[in-house]
């Protein structure tokens, strides 16, 4: 069984309009041959994650319309290279330290949060780690630098932040959030696009999780009858 729907969603009126048990490149297509030739050429803009076979469907069907990568995933992939730069340090770490112990796996999301949404309690144990350890220092000044990306006034603004947490993640040698960049990077021309339209594909997230709970509560059930 497929694990993920393609959920298409107005982004005007929030209302679902397509639903394919699939991420395949067909079951993007399926809908653009339905909606129609003249109508393909309506659609001005397309929020999706950074799935390939989309990108695809929509270079292939929609030729007026530009693709806009959803903030939130792109996030989601800054967050898990992050973490895994955090683990790598924390290998590096003598066993044992107390450096070793406040960095391990039960703090993760505490280094993944926002400075300003940490509690006073967590802010004192981030500044603990930092103080002590440069490297530790150097990935929260990425990840706070990162989180002002999407919240910038225009493209040639987001391109300086963007850069600048580039040119950082060189010079501490971060080979997890290396390769991030890299493929975000490579991007750029679908990246930038958020800056003209800052449209999400959260409704269709939405919908797809509520779709796939569903599907979970309703499993034994011999016929939805």
């Amino acid at each position: 069984n497929e694990r993920f729907f393609t959920v298409i969603s107005d982004l005007d009126t929030g209302r679902v309009i397509w639903v394919s048990p699939s991420r395949d490149k067909n079951s993007l297509d399926q809908f653009f041959i339905l909606l129609g030739e003249e109508a393909c050429k309506e659609i001005q803009v397309v929020a999706a994650d950074q799935h390939d076979d989309y990108a695809a469907s929509v270079r292939e069907f929609c030729p007026n319309a530009k693709l806009v990568w959803d903030r939130f995933h792109i996030m989601q992939n800054f967050e898990i290279a992050l973490n895994d730069q955090r683990l790598e340090l924390h290998g590096e770490l003598s066993k044992g330290s107390e450096l070793y112990r406040q960095t391990r796996g039960k703090f993760k999301y505490l280094f993944l949060k926002a400075a300003d949404r940490r509690t006073d309690k967590e802010k004192q144990h981030i500044n603990d780690v930092v103080k002590d350890n440069e490297s530790f220092f150097k990935l929260e000044l990425i990840k706070e630098k990162m989180l002002t990306f999407f919240s910038q006034p225009n493209e040639v603004e987001a391109k300086k932040v963007f850069e600048e947490v580039g040119d950082w993640i060189w010079q501490a040698d971060f080979k997890h959030l290396q390769k991030w960049f890299t493929n975000l990077n490579g991007g750029w021309a679908t990246l930038k696009n958020y800056f003209s339209y800052r449209v999400t594909s959260a409704l269709s997230e939405g919908h797809n999780n509520v779709i796939k709970i569903l599907k979970r509560r309703a499993f034994g059930y011999r016929n939805m009858l």
